[in-house]
Formats: C-alpha cells, sequence, structure tokens
C-alpha cells in the first residue's frame, strides 16, 4: 500500500502491473505496560476504552477497571480507538484526565494516528499499541 501526493491510498501491484497483491489486514493488541496483560481487539470497527462503573448505562468495550483505571485517572468513556482495514485512530472522548500519544496531548474529539508500539496514556495509565496483521 502506497500513498499519492494527495495522500490518497493506492494498492500495489503485481509485477505484471495489473492485478493488486493482497495486504492483510491490520489488528491491535493493546499492552497494560504495569501488569504486562495484552487486551486484543480483533477486526476492523471501533471500540471504547474506559472503565465500568457501578450504574453506569454505557459500557466501554475495553474495561481497564481491573488494571487500577480508577486510580489511574481513567474515565468512563475515556477514548475510541478505530480500526481500519489498514490504518487506525485514537480519539479523546473530552476525558477529565486527557489522552497522550507518545507524551503529545490529544485534542479532545480529534482523531489521531495510532502506530505500532506508541505509548498511550489514558490518565496516568500507560498502554503500549502492538500494531501487527492478520
Amino acid at each position: 500500500m502506497a500513498m499519492d501526493v494527495g495522500g490518497s491510498i493506492t494498492n500495489k501491484l503485481d509485477p505484471s502491473g495489473s492485478l493488486p497483491v493482497p495486504i492483510t489486514k491490520a489488528r491491535l493488541n493493546l499492552h497494560i505496560i504495569r501488569s504486562g496483560q495484552i487486551l486484543p481487539l480483533s477486526g476492523p470497527g471501533e471500540y471504547i476504552v474506559g472503565r465500568v462503573s457501578e450504574g453506569q448505562s454505557i459500557l466501554p468495550d475495553v474495561n481497564l477497571e481491573p488494571y487500577a483505571a480508577y486510580e489511574s485517572g481513567v474515565s468512563r468513556l475515556h477514548a475510541r480507538i478505530r480500526i481500519e482495514d489498514y490504518a487506525m485512530w485514537i480519539t479523546d472522548l473530552g476525558s477529565a484526565n486527557g489522552t497522550r500519544i507518545n507524551n503529545e496531548k490529544l485534542t479532545p474529539h480529534r482523531s489521531y494516528p495510532l502506530g505500532n508500539k506508541d505509548i498511550v496514556r489514558f490518565g496516568r495509565m500507560s498502554v503500549q499499541a502492538l500494531v501487527g496483521q492478520e
């Protein structure tokens, strides 16, 4: 896969120049640095990251509560991770303690690219993004 000058994604061609070469889809594992736990996110889609709290009506897809999320300043609905076929994006959902990628604070409600081995901080909880392919 390559980007053309205008930023559009183009398919690689096989040596004959006529057929696209198959490219595998991206997958993401969240490595919780403090505990060493790996949380796999499979397939394209959107995942809300946060913590479950008693009486909460909307629940996150990725619950960080078992990993001391409350003590680390993780909001109930902290961030959204969007996995597309060949790219990943993260958006802070207006969390109380913010989201950072590699120590850069994200502007709430704006999508940022997420890459392999990026360190994401939800509040004070550090998670490493491990990007692979299926």
